[in-house]
């Protein structure tokens, strides 16, 4: 096994020559990193904390955040897969038992293997967190349980290997609160469409999106909110010009609420308006079809000029463009 500093080495020049450059992509296709944890893997990174006893280089926690610390600038996704395998590692080497480290602390270091089960992509990202349990198993099978990696999603798995095998801990997924999402993600989310979402951020109903390296939105939990507000806005009549003046104000640090509050009283009188004009027109409706049954029925079968007897027949000055249009 190579030393500390060997290995710090090599992990640099990974995370340069092939972290680095398809990074992005892997955030985008939102995919596990298999050929980067591979890489690091022959390289003998993934041993870098296991105890040397095992065939690992005994790196110290410190040493370990070093190299945490230039992956994450190369690949986010990558080093937070390695962050949980070293987490595993770590405890494992800690609290288990002479058994369980001989089983599995010599793959680590030789064989590259990976302490944490591999899974598919997600758009929410997870953190672990221990809670103590009185009672436990070296290993337990679950068949309804779901793995999960640093930002990947869950999927059912007929058996998982927990760190349960340790005394006392337990794992748990918990969702933070800062997930993003891109223009597709967050569409799917708010049940519309990209471009409708590209259009929200174009008119200013959406502020302005920061991009990626490769030029991709990035939008925040925020975001979603706002777009499912803006689509119950648009249910009670509220224009997109309107939210986007609203939206702007509210990002300036503004309160709109006194201009919300007379766009929707606005509202209510149209629709009250439009209202008593649908009123009027069923109104006149009635006597125009009771003219033109009379009419039909003196035609004997002739032509009853039906139309040319709105201007000659019932006359009235009901209004009939009670439709607004809407901008």
């Amino acid at each position: 096994m190579a030393d500390v500093q060997s290995l710090l080495v090599a992990n640099e020049k990974l995370s340069q020559e092939v972290l680095r450059p398809g990074a992005d992509q892997i955030d985008q296709s939102r995919r596990f990193p298999r050929e980067n944890i591979a890489a690091l893997g022959k390289a003998g990174v993934l041993g870098l904390i296991v105890p040397t006893q095992f065939g690992g280089a005994g790196a110290s926690l410190g040493e370990m955040s070093r190299l945490q610390d230039t992956q994450s600038q190369a690949c986010a996704s990558t080093a937070m897969v390695t962050l949980m395998h070293y987490c595993a590692t770590a405890v494992i080497a800690a609290k288990g038992g002479d058994r369980l480290k001989q089983d599995l602390l010599p793959s680590f270091a030789r064989a590259g293997h990976l302490s944490t089960p591999e899974a598919d992509a997600s758009k929410r990202p997870a953190a672990l967190v221990g809670r103590s349990m009185s009672e436990h198993r070296w290993f337990r099978r679950l068949s309804e349980t779901y793995c999960f990696c640093a930002g990947f999603s869950r999927r059912p798995l007929t058996s998982l290997l927990t760190l349960e095998c340790i005394r006392g801990l337990i794992l748990h997924m918990v969702q933070t609160a800062n997930a993003t999402f891109h223009s597709g993600e967050l569409a799917e989310a708010t049940g519309v469409s990209a471009d409708t979402i590209r259009h929200y951020e174009r008119i200013g109903v959406l502020p302005k999106a920061p991009r990626t390296t490769a030029g991709y939105r990035v939008y925040s939990q925020s975001a979603v909110k706002r777009v499912l507000v803006t689509q119950r806005a648009l249910r009670i009549g509220f224009t997109l010009s309107e939210l986007a003046e609203i939206f702007r104000t509210k990002d300036a640090g503004g309160t709109p609420c006194h201009r919300v509050f007379e766009l929707a009283q606005d509202k209510l009188h149209a629709i009250e308006a439009d209202i008593a004009a649908l009123k009027e027109t069923r109104s006149y409706l009635v006597k125009v079809l009771a003219d033109w049954d009379t009419r039909i029925k003196k035609s004997r079968g002739r032509k009853a000029h039906l139309l040319q007897s709105l201007t000659a027949g019932v006359k009235s000055d009901v209004r009939t463009n009670f439709r607004r249009k809407r901008r």
